[in-house]
């Protein structure tokens, strides 16, 4: 899987390919999703990561994939999402292993967190991921486990990914741009002397649109240039120092800005 594939087709033709995708009417629960758009997502430590071995695994930013689909036949709908973090290590293996084209899909389809998504939002334009079980005793905990298996020179490492009140704000004026959230992470390579973890607060700004200054980030406005980030976002937008534009604001203020 070529490296910009992984933020597109995700239900359509990579985790679901079986079933239709929808377009859902205005008024419903949206993400932002567009071929090959992923969201810019920015971690902020609540609990860090131990000094030393730990604090080069960090979380700091990373794009992320999402897509809403829906099941024949049923009025649920749902929502897949993928990391940067797991598609690099997916690849990292794939060029180890020697997959063949069929193995590498099967692999590819595991790496996809699944959840519930809200059907319409609530008064404050909110959407949330809910778990797609009742296992689970809290229902805003989507949790996600992944392992890869020693491939060549690589480790077998084991990613876990705790998902905690993912929140899509989707409104008329910002249709699932902006999404924040709870994390807790942890990767724990074979043969280390401990699992590294920490948990983090996160909020991501679609489309990941890359920078070099935060005048690349300026919204274009009537046909002039500029980045495609929503233009009422403008004057609350950042070049991050991993390359992407970002928000200024928390999402629920800006928000709130664009309900006035």
């Amino acid at each position: 899987m070529k490296t910009g594939h992984w933020v597109c087709g995700l239900v359509c033709g990579g985790v679901l390919g079986v079933f239709a995708c929808v377009e859902q009417p205005q008024g419903y629960c949206q993400i932002a999703q567009q071929q090959g758009q992923a969201h810019f997502a920015v971690y902020t430590d609540i609990t860090p990561m131990k000094e030393g071995a730990c604090a080069a695994k960090k979380l700091t930013a990373e794009r992320i994939g999402f897509e809403t689909y829906q099941l024949p036949m049923q009025d649920k709908i749902n929502i897949a999402w993928r990391t940067e973090t797991l598609q690099q290590r997916f690849e990292e293996a794939s060029k180890a292993s020697h997959w063949s084209a069929e193995e590498e899909q099967e692999v590819s389809l595991t790496l996809n967190v699944l959840g519930e998504y809200s059907s319409k939002p609530d008064a404050e334009n909110r959407c949330y991921a809910l778990n797609n079980g009742s296992n689970l005793d809290d229902p805003l905990l989507v949790e996600f486990s992944k392992t890869f298996e020693a491939a060549g020179t690589l480790p077998a490492t084991t990613y876990t990914y705790g998902w905690r009140n993912v929140v899509v704000y989707s409104m008329p004026a910002s249709p699932g741009q902006l999404v924040e959230g709870e994390v807790t992470y942890s990767i724990q390579e074979e043969g280390a002397s401990e699992v590294c973890t920490g948990k983090y607060h996160f909020v991501a700004l679609w489309p990941a649109y890359k920078c070099k200054s935060d005048e690349d980030c300026t919204p274009s406005v009537r046909g002039q240039e500029g980045s495609p980030i929503n233009p009422d976002f403008a004057g609350f937008l950042k070049c991050h120092e991993k390359g992407y534009c970002t928000v200024t604001l928390p999402p629920k203020e800006l928000i709130e800005k664009l309900s006035k």
